[in-house]
Order: structure tokens, then C-alpha cells, then sequence
């Protein structure tokens, strides 16, 4: 089989699986893993994300931009499926603390990124990987695979999303490929971007 033919049956099979949420959402209405279909929306639709990439702001400005965007529409999409209501009985109010997160979480990977030449799939799959250990088995203490492949598609998808429009300026960057360290060092940090996120949240609690 060609390279040519193992791309498309490769794209393919994304369309297919990004079709899932959007039928879902017609049924049963919105859930979060709608940012898969986004994510490959814009993996697969080198015009949007072209056009996207357009935005003219520093490349560090750019990445946590659209981090926080991207973010901020994942934790849209949770807070309309219900899951997170009974964190809070103020809905902007836990999405405003929700997205420190988010937040965290892109300056992380920008901090890693800048030092080194991490892949769109590494992003994923890494950020995925945590948020499976960190929201499935730590914080709610799931031991559904469903649902872990659920998450794991959720966090892959709204962390790659701003490598992707950004790749072009994070690949004039001279890095080294990362190797093991680095990856263990990029999971403690994701880690470190959790506690960051609930101090940021006990200073916005104090001033809010």
C-alpha cells in the first residue's frame, strides 16, 4: 500500500470518527467531545487553519491565544452537558475558574515546545495520557475504558489545537527532537499546570 493511499484511508477514518459527536449532538444534544470534531476540522481543513494562523500576534501570545479559545469552547461544551453542575451553582463564575486549567496546561506546552520538536500527535496523546490519570482515575475514580477513551480524546484534542496554528512558527524555532526526559519532565509539568490552576483559582475566589 502507498503512502498516498494509507493518508487517505488515514483521513478518512478521521472524518468518520469526528462525524460521531456531531451525530450525537444531533440526537442527544451537545456534548464536549465535540472539540474532537473541531480538532479534526482543523487538522483536515488546511484553509481554516491557514486562515486562522493569520492572526497577528507573537508567536508565545498566539499559542496561549488559541489555547485559551479552544479551552474556553471545551469548557463550554462541558458545562451545556451538565456534568459540572454540581461544582457550582454559578455557571460563569466555574467557567471563568475551569479555564485556569486550560490555561495552564497551554503554558506548559508552550514552555516544553519552544525547547523542543514535539509532534502534533505527541501533543495529543501526552495531554490525553494525563488527563485520563488526572480527571478519570484521580478526580472522579473511573475505571471505564469508555471513559477514559473519552477524556483521552477531549484533552488530546483542545491541547493540539493551538500547536496547529501555530506549527509553522514553532518549526523556524531550532529544537531538538525530545526524548524520554523530556516527556517524563512534560507530564510533571502538566501536573504542575494542575496546581497552578487552584491557586490562580483561591486568588480569583479571594478577589471575586
Amino acid at each position: 500500500m502507498t503512502s498516498y493511499m494509507k493518508n487517505k484511508i488515514l483521513k478518512t477514518l478521521l472524518i468518520l470518527a469526528a462525524l460521531l459527536p456531531v451525530i450525537r449532538w444531533s440526537q442527544d444534544g451537545i456534548s464536549s467531545i465535540l472539540i474532537f470534531s473541531v480538532f479534526v476540522l482543523i487538522l483536515l481543513w488546511s484553509g481554516l487553519r491557514l486562515t486562522l494562523a493569520k492572526l497577528p500576534l507573537p508567536l508565545g501570545l498566539a499559542y496561549i491565544f488559541w489555547g485559551v479559545v479552544f479551552g474556553g469552547l471545551t469548557q463550554w461544551f462541558v458545562q451545556i452537558e451538565g456534568f459540572e453542575k454540581s461544582f457550582s451553582q454559578n455557571p460563569i463564575h466555574h467557567f471563568i475558574q475551569a479555564l485556569t486549567i486550560y490555561f495552564w496546561v497551554v503554558v506548559a506546552w508552550y514552555y516544553m515546545l519552544k525547547k523542543y520538536d514535539f509532534s502534533s500527535w505527541a501533543v495529543f496523546w501526552v495531554t490525553g495520557l494525563w488527563g485520563v490519570l488526572f480527571e478519570g482515575i484521580l478526580l472522579y475514580g473511573a475505571f471505564n475504558p469508555l471513559i477514559w477513551l473519552f477524556i483521552f480524546m477531549v484533552y488530546g484534542s483542545f491541547s493540539t489545537i493551538p500547536f496547529l496554528l501555530t506549527q509553522d512558527q514553532l518549526a523556524a524555532l531550532p529544537r531538538p527532537m525530545p526524548n524520554s526526559k523530556n516527556y517524563a519532565t512534560m507530564f510533571a509539568l502538566l501536573g504542575l499546570a494542575w496546581v497552578m490552576a487552584n491557586i490562580t483559582i483561591y486568588f480569583i475566589g479571594k478577589i471575586v
